[in-house]
């Protein structure tokens, strides 16, 4: 879809001073834009930004609207500390919607419940590749009863999950507790109802100095990572510099983070999504900070067999934003923020 037919199907109907403010955010969009596009370079791989549903919408409203997620403070992740098995081999290219075991994208509307979405997204899958069935179930139901959260005004999904895991509450099916775009009353359901259950849950900071932390990196020297990533050698280098002998953690840690995505499921994540509002498609690999978590999205997968490593990351805002509601982030230099808070899900 062109531009002008994108700016046709997304600027709606408004009158007097709300039509005016909406027309001067959409001039102000497409100048920030084309600033946007023509400072990447030039590739087929680049990302590509441009006129979505939220053209109309200032920086600061799109933040107010959307950006509402709250980060946990997450200890740093350490392999022989954690409990979480790392193991070798593992695939260069893993996407669990092949797997058949990913719901549709979802849309999450006005209400700023990317956290509940992101989290009930990653148990769906989760459960469905322990049964072999999915079904969607209640995003409303986590925003309504997360008495630690904010409803459809922000909330954390490690606290999600945690409220979970401690109230051992079972979510219930979507058509049973239905989206409504607004927070309400906690409907409760007993215990025998039907439904799936938090056993456990894993967040971490991913986050590692570079090698000269010898107290956080002593498990990355070139003996780890060499046998750690032997079978994919030379598809794996992300400019890495080594130190003092050691490898740069940054980097490495999001290669461990691969390994966890394959052995447990799709990883719920925060990300800095301020430069996501006017995202279409291509590799975000620059543009974008990793300084304010505010945004819950969902990695369901990744693929290294290219010039651009990439993580593959499902998003909440409906199949009209992104590449049919999915955006792709360079893999290495916590692009986004995107390794900050990761947390797995065990049902």
């Amino acid at each position: 879809m062109m531009d002008g037919e994108r700016l046709k199907a997304f600027q709606g109907v408004h009158e007097n001073n709300e039509h005016y403010q909406r027309r001067i955010n959409f001039q102000d969009s497409l100048k920030r834009q084309a600033i946007l596009n023509s400072a990447l370079k030039k590739s087929n791989h680049s990302a590509r930004y441009g006129i979505n549903q939220f053209s109309d919408l200032s920086p600061q409203q799109f933040k107010e609207r959307y950006l509402t997620a709250r980060a946990e403070t997450a200890p740093k992740f350490e392999p022989y500390r954690s409990g979480i098995q790392v193991k070798m081999n593992y695939p260069l290219k893993f996407d669990w919607r092949d797997q058949g075991v990913v719901g549709p994208v979802r849309n999450q509307q006005s209400c700023g419940g990317c956290w509940a979405f992101s989290v009930v997204e990653a148990i769906e899958t989760v459960s469905a590749k322990n049964s072999g069935k999915l079904q969607q179930l209640s995003v409303q139901q986590v925003i309504d009863c997360s008495y630690e959260n904010s409803g459809c005004n922000g909330g954390s999904p490690v606290g999600a999950l945690n409220w979970l895991k401690q109230t051992k509450l079972k979510l219930v099916k979507e058509a049973e507790y239905p989206f409504k775009d607004m927070a309400g009353i906690c409907q409760y359901f007993a215990q025998s109802h039907a439904g799936v259950a938090v056993t456990n849950y894993s967040a971490y900071d991913f986050r590692l100095k570079f090698g000269r932390d010898v107290g956080q990196c002593f498990m990355f020297t070139h003996l780890f990572l060499s046998a750690l990533f032997a079978t994919q050698g030379q598809n794996l280098h992300y400019n890495c510099p080594n130190q003092l002998g050691l490898i740069c953690c940054r980097s490495g840690q999001e290669k461990v983070m691969m390994s966890v995505l394959v052995e447990s499921g799709p990883l719920v994540v925060i990300v800095d999504a301020i430069s996501w509002q006017d995202y279409l498609g291509g590799i975000i690999q620059h543009h974008c900070s990793s300084h304010n978590p505010n945004h819950a999205v969902l990695i369901t997968g990744y693929d290294a067999t290219g010039e651009v490593p990439y993580w593959i990351v499902r998003n909440s805002w409906g199949t009209s934003w992104g590449d049919n509601g999915y955006a792709y982030i360079k893999i290495g230099n916590d692009m986004c923020g995107i390794a900050d808070n990761v947390a797995a899900v065990f049902v």
